[in-house]
């Protein structure tokens, strides 16, 4: 009886307190909309003390444009709506008397976004936000300013990086990127997007499972729905001296209200010539030791490749939007090297040779993406994805090798000459479908079809093969993510079922279960921490699988294709801390990557020829420390920095190493609207269960840039690989080997010139200042 009076006593003296708080606290939500009554995600939501003028809580609008704030104590409150390219929105609010809810409903911010090299972004200098499932760039006035396309605006996003040599894409490493425009899969030339029209990029670090399994990060480049009426132009030229690196784009829209037609051309002339490369291999097999020396004294690659492009943009009305996107590239590429070489046993010359290589192929390509959008209802969506791919090619080679056999005393000439033909023809198909079951829950389901063909034949001297290559995936998959105050989480599965069939001899089937999710603790305004895990899936190339004899410039060197391998598999497992405040922001992640049945070369010795089979050859255990990020000093210097370190684990432990890669970028704001930049690698060494690689330190590209015509265009001058690369490679099989090579690059200075012209009415200059949340909020 004590203790029943003794809780009775207890729920007394607490119910007073619970409902105190109750009382006095409340949950404000609602919705951010602009004119055309689309949603506006990743805008700011700030209450301050009305009185006090003091900054209390904040949020951030999701993709559908909604936002929750719980608990806020009862006082009077301000609420500032702001978006970069809106006008903020501000008003007192009317708390409600007895209700615990106040429903904002629909909030309609006025854009105030017309011309972009006149908005002041004051507060943080990249606009880079973190979310569960994704990074979202948000490019303030200095980076577009200081960018003369699309393809330079991704540059200055952490972790992303574009290679000036061959303008290659890679996120944090990675170079299987999926690029979409809108939501879209689209070939669309990024080197003809202007970057004032690009809204926002998404950097998807952890794919969810929407994507496929080997797409191991993606870009979704959004463009700004309020473009103006009329005509747009966009062009850019790149000149070269000494080497031949000529790029070409020419591109011209017209928008009317509802509908987008665009048509394009790009040119890439490439031509490279007296690239030096020594080569040296040791073979240590018991006594004996096998020597071999080479070097190539004369190079000439080139390449020259076309493309024509054109789609359109349908917004039917403000719930369906229908895209079409179609592009053909001819492309022929023509390479000549000059080998000498010699080979010695135990410092005995056994033999020299003077091989010559001539390769010639030419290729034809075609590729058709269909992208329709239908939006229901707030965060339900339904797409429909769908991609046709044919391609055409034909490859050239001719060796000629001139041998010389020193014990003998006879000259051996041989010419060989192999003809490739491919031809290849996908389809891909992806249905997609999500909806909200809950306030803070939505539901993401689809299914995708994959289906390709390749057909090869190949001959040489001796041989005449064809092999015929079939793949097909069905994958199903779901994913849900959950929103609940600081915390957010994201899970799902994606159900890959792979299906193999070479020349109807060899077929599989597999079926991989492939679960991933994550979560993410906003800890305040400048810090979250977050934790992911997925599988995924590395299909073998096509390369890999054909099992047809490849020369590489020399008889000494062969390779050859496996139609059994297997898939890779790989477990990921990451932690990731953000710090974003002011003009600063840092990533930190320590990852494990768990991987089985990788590939690699097998290597044995035939007759003084070293042969080299793909196959899947062992496990390993990455761990590893991975930090980017960049930051801005004295309002005119801006520093980008990407490290990579991570130690490797085999079954053989005589194969463990350290392993790491590091990128740092400097940019400079000078005046007179010039712009200094200079991209620097510390080279990288990495260790293989069938390799160690190493590369020295070099600087990639030292570039200055105008701005010119009133900001409608740039031009600037490069100077590209300046130094010369040092390349280690020590490989071990039943044999040891140990490669050497030094490759001089001639340096290549290259003018870029761009220009966007706009027929459309514009609408008066504006000059406005955007305090950014974390500016605001202490």
């Amino acid at each position: 009886m004590k203790k029943l009076l003794t809780i009775v006593k207890l729920i007394a003296i607490i119910f007073p307190f619970c409902c105190y708080s109750q009382i006095n606290h409340f949950n404000i939500s609602g919705r951010i909309i602009d004119s055309d009554h689309q949603a506006i995600p990743y805008a700011t939501i700030v209450l301050d003390i009305f009185a006090k003028d003091t900054i209390m809580m904040g949020a951030i609008t999701n993709d559908a444009g909604l936002f929750s704030i719980r608990n806020v104590p009862r006082e009077r409150f301000r609420i500032t709506v702001s978006f970069i390219g809106y006008s903020s929105f501000i008003r007192e609010l009317d708390l409600p008397a007895e209700s615990h809810h106040l429903d904002l409903d629909t909030i309609v911010l006025q854009s105030n976004f017309t011309e972009l090299q006149e908005v002041v972004v004051k507060g943080e200098r990249t606009g880079l936000r973190s979310l569960v499932d994704k990074d979202v760039f948000i490019p303030d006035a200095q980076s577009i300013k200081t960018s003369t396309t699309g393809l330079d605006l991704l540059s200055k996003i952490p972790g992303v990086r574009v290679r000036p040599r061959d303008l290659e894409i890679s996120v944090e490493g990675s170079n299987n990127v999926l690029i979409l425009i809108n939501g879209a899969s689209s070939d669309r030339n990024i080197n003809a997007i202007n970057p004032r029209h690009i809204e926002r990029i998404e950097v998807i670090k952890n794919p969810t499972a929407a994507y496929e399994s080997d797409i191991l990060a993606v870009l979704n480049i959004i463009l700004k729905p309020d473009i103006e009426k009329g005509f747009h132009i966009a062009s850019s030229l790149e000149y070269s001296f000494v080497n031949l690196q000529n790029n070409f784009n020419a591109q011209i829209e017209y928008n009317f209200d509802k509908l987008r037609v665009f048509a394009g051309y790009n040119l890439n002339a490439f031509k490279e010539r007296n690239v030096i490369e020594t080569r040296n291999r040791h073979d240590f097999l018991g006594d004996v030791i096998n020597q071999y020396y080479s070097i190539s004294p004369e190079n000439l690659m080139k390449t020259n490749s076309h493309r024509f492009q054109y789609g359109t943009d349908y917004r039917i009305n403000d719930k369906n939007i229908l895209s079409f996107t179609g592009n053909m590239l001819l492309n022929d590429f023509e390479d000549f090297q000059l080998t000498h070489s010699q080979s010695l046993q135990n410092n005995n010359v056994i033999y020299s040779s003077n091989t010559q290589d001539n390769t010639f192929y030419d290729a034809k390509q075609h590729n058709y993406n269909l992208f329709y959008n239908l939006k229901l209802k707030p965060r339900q969506e339904l797409k429909l994805n769908s991609n046709l791919f044919l391609m055409n090619r034909t490859r050239n080679d001719e060796y000629i090798n001139r041998t010389f056999h020193l014990q003998e005393m006879a000259l051996e000439h041989t010419i060989r000459r192999e003809k490739t033909i491919n031809e290849m023809r996908s389809i891909n198909i992806k249905v997609d479908y999500s909806q909200p079951i809950h306030e803070n829950i939505v539901w993401n389901m689809g299914y995708q079809l994959f289906r390709r063909k390749i057909h090869n034949d190949f001959f040489d001297s001796d041989n005449a093969i064809s092999l015929e290559y079939r793949d097909y995936r069905n994958s199903f998959y779901g994913d849900f993510t959950h929103r609940k105050g600081n915390i957010s989480l994201r899970a799902g599965v994606r159900m890959e079922h792979l299906t193999i069939n070479i020349s109807d001899t060899l077929s599989s089937r597999d079926l991989h279960p492939l679960p991933l999710g994550s979560v993410m603790y906003s800890i305040n305004q400048s810090n979250n921490v977050g934790f992911t895990y997925n599988r995924r899936l590395r299909y073998p190339s096509f390369q890999m699988l054909i099992p047809f004899d490849y020369y590489s410039g020399d008889a000494a060197f062969v390779s050859s294709g496996n139609p059994k391998l297997d898939v890779e598999k790989q477990h990921n497992f990451s932690l990731r801390h953000t710090y974003r405040k002011n003009d600063l922001f840092i990533s930190t992640s320590f990852y494990h990557q768990r991987s089985d049945d990788i590939f690699g070369m097998v290597r044995t010795m035939e007759n003084g020829v070293l042969r080299s089979v793909w196959e899947n050859i062992d496990w390993e255990n990455k761990i590893g420390l991975r930090i980017s990020g960049n930051a801005s000093f004295f309002d005119f210097i801006e520093f980008d920095a990407d490290i990579n370190i991570f130690q490797s684990y085999f079954s053989s432990s005589q194969y463990n190493g350290l392993s790491y890669y590091s990128f740092f970028g400097l940019e400079c704001h000078l005046p007179f609207d010039l712009s200094l930049g200079v991209d620097f690698t510390s080279g990288f060494s990495e260790s293989r269960i069938d390799m160690h690689i190493y590369e020295s330190p070099f600087i990639e590209r030292i570039s200055l840039t105008k701005e010119i015509l009133e900001g409608k265009g740039n031009i600037g001058l490069s100077l590209i690989n300046p130094t010369a690369v040092k390349f280690n490679m020590k490989s071990w099989d039943n044999t040891y080997e140990d490669i050497s090579k030094l490759r001089y690059k001639t340096p290549v200075y290259l003018l870029k010139f761009t220009y966007f012209f706009s027929s459309g009415k514009r609408g008066q200059r504006v000059q406005r200042e955007q305090i950014m949340q974390e500016e605001q909020i202490k």
